[in-house]
């Protein structure tokens, strides 16, 4: 009900915006993969090498997730620059 039309939004925001012909980016897969991540790591969290789960609380894991997420999305989408860390 709210993510869907949330979305929606973005992704007829940033279409418009990877129709360069040297970029092929599947806008609509982007943004949910945006959205399945952020489920996942809510629901489920992160393993680390060792086998153990950290979720949406623990800082550390909440800060690298953010970040992880900010390069996903820069370099998928071929953004200018570095991503924001």
């Amino acid at each position: 009900m709210y993510a869907a039309p949330a979305a929606q939004f973005v992704i007829d925001t940033i279409a418009p915006l990877a129709t360069a012909p040297d970029v092929d980016v599947d806008v609509d897969y982007t943004i949910n993969s945006v959205i399945w991540c952020v489920h996942s790591f809510v629901q489920s969290g992160v393993y680390d090498r060792s086998g153990r789960r950290y979720d949406h609380d623990h800082p550390g894991a909440l800060w690298r997730f953010r970040s992880y997420l900010h390069q996903m999305v820069h370099r998928t989408l071929r953004l200018p620059g570095e991503p924001r860390r």
